[in-house]
């Protein structure tokens, strides 16, 4: 693990490693749930699995019962022909309405229900924010605050990142 922290009631972690490590380590982080994927790490559009759809430039999943039905959204098994792929989804436990993909620039349009934007493309991306990423890692906990999944799940450059709500105590 290279870092971890927490955030206005999430925990986030970020490993050396891909989506399928990641996944591998905490299958229970999407098991159950429902998935929004806004970057895939296969070149899309692929074959959709049944019950899967594309709204938007987002693709919503069923209820995930099993990681590897994640398949090639999330992981491939491999880097295809050595690039890096970037996917990036948000975990629910219900079916999420989103809005479409933002294709805009984030630093001008921001953040908000009405723009959905991926954040894991930003070359150098890390949770643990450098001066460098302080202003996109603050855009993505943006719109965490009012997305409000249930996890953030992530991969690119080496690494994995997963953001995760914190349990309320009983």
């Amino acid at each position: 693990m290279t870092g971890t922290g927490t955030r206005d009631g999430y925990s986030w972690q970020e490993h050396e490693g891909d989506m399928a490590a990641l996944l591998g380590a905490n299958p229970d982080v999407v098991k159950g749930r429902y998935l929004a994927i806004t970057a895939t790490d296969s070149p899309f559009p692929f074959a959709l699995p049944n019950g899967w759809r594309a709204t938007g430039g987002i693709l919503h999943t069923p209820r995930i019962e099993a990681i590897e039905s994640l398949r090639p959204a999330l992981f491939s098994g491999g880097c295809c022909d050595g690039q890096y792929r970037f996917p990036e989804a948000y975990v629910f436990d219900a079916p999420p309405a989103l809005s479409p993909l933002c294709e805009d620039n984030v630093f001008v349009a921001g953040v908000g229900p009405e723009r959905v934007f991926r954040f894991v493309n930003f070359l150098g991306f890390r949770l643990s924010a450098t001066d460098a990423m302080k202003d996109v890692t603050d855009l993505l906990w943006a719109q965490i605050a009012w997305m409000r999944p249930r996890a953030y799940i992530a991969a690119g450059e080496g690494r994995a990142y997963s953001i995760t709500q914190n349990e309320a105590p009983a």
